[in-house]
């Protein structure tokens, strides 16, 4: 806003423009996303920037975003014990546990979108 005339200056009006649709795409979780995120959140724990590198389109507050929304819907402390106690090839483990995760629990047809929050 234009603090002599009181208009709204049209580039801020775009940067906020832009700065949604960023949100919003960086939001919306592919299938092939969440894969990512469960395989990568079984080998590297809670080690959510390491995690973020593999996801190209997300920051490391939506991952940690995507974390907490998940997280007890998805009884991920449950499946890390589970992987933990796993004797044999863990890879192999955690791929069929991501594999039923994603079937189970997400429309495979659709993407899971989340409000982002503002404050961390």
């Amino acid at each position: 806003m234009n603090i002599y005339t009181g208009q709204p200056i049209i580039r801020d009006l775009f940067v906020r423009q832009s700065t949604m649709m960023d949100c919003r795409k960086r939001c919306r979780w592919s299938v092939e996303d969440i894969t990512t995120f469960f395989e990568k959140f079984f080998i590297y724990k809670r080690n959510f920037k390491r995690i973020a590198e593999f996801l190209l389109q997300k920051t490391f507050k939506d991952v940690i975003d995507f974390f907490y929304l998940v997280k007890k819907h998805c009884k991920l402390s449950k499946l890390e014990k589970e992987i933990q106690e796993c004797v044999g090839n863990k890879l192999h483990t955690i791929h069929s546990i991501v594999e039923k995760l994603v079937t189970e629990k997400f429309n495979l047809k659709s993407t899971l979108s989340f409000k982002c929050s503002e404050n961390y």
